[in-house]
């Protein structure tokens, strides 16, 4: 039914439609309606697509959340080569250190990751964890998750305990940073 209200009340302004499924997505998948969540994602990327074309800076950064949705979907194949696309097309028109290309590099990592594929994930794991820390900064949530997930693969997948237990220490350093500088007022 919301669906149907976003055809006739944004039909004038199609990139406020594609927004509003995004969000609409990104619910869904939080309430574990997968196959939700990926239609309107889906129609969400086709509208960018159509409408500001497939290199537009705000169709890429609009990537990984597709990408997510067809993981959620057990549609591997899918996430694997929207990701791959999207990366290059990144790298290509916004360069490699380009926050939307940080976080579609770390969208990729995941497919790895799920798709069972150690080193794959380790390269991009790596390499977006590098990034985000010069792109985003050493706080910014991206970059925790990506020490997170980069002290996964070294401890589960690659058996790497002390490689894994530092990465871990520096997020946690950080996250306790934060924590005080909340407790202090600093951050709003």
């Amino acid at each position: 039914r919301l669906k149907g209200e976003l055809d006739t009340k944004f039909s004038d302004d199609l990139l406020m439609k594609a927004s509003l499924l995004t969000a609409i997505g990104q619910t869904y998948d939080g309430l574990g309606l997968y196959p939700e969540a990926l239609a309107a994602i889906q129609q969400s990327q086709n509208i960018r697509d159509e409408v500001l074309g497939r290199e537009h800076p705000d169709t890429l950064a609009a990537l990984p959340d597709l990408i997510t949705a067809y993981n959620t979907n057990s549609q591997e194949d899918d996430a694997v080569k929207i990701g791959d696309e999207g990366l290059q097309l990144a790298q290509r028109i916004l360069g490699p250190e380009h926050p939307t290309t940080v976080g579609i590099m770390t969208s990729v990592t995941y497919n790895h990751m799920w798709d069972d594929d150690v080193d794959g994930a380790v390269k991009y794991c790596e390499e977006a964890l590098r990034l985000s820390r010069k792109v985003l900064g050493p706080h910014h949530g991206t970059t925790l998750t990506l020490l997170a997930n980069n002290s996964y693969l070294y401890e589960i997948r690659l058996h790497q305990l002390e490689k894994a237990v530092k990465l871990r220490e520096e997020g946690l350093a950080i996250s306790r940073g934060h924590f005080i500088m909340q407790l202090a007022g600093g951050y709003h």
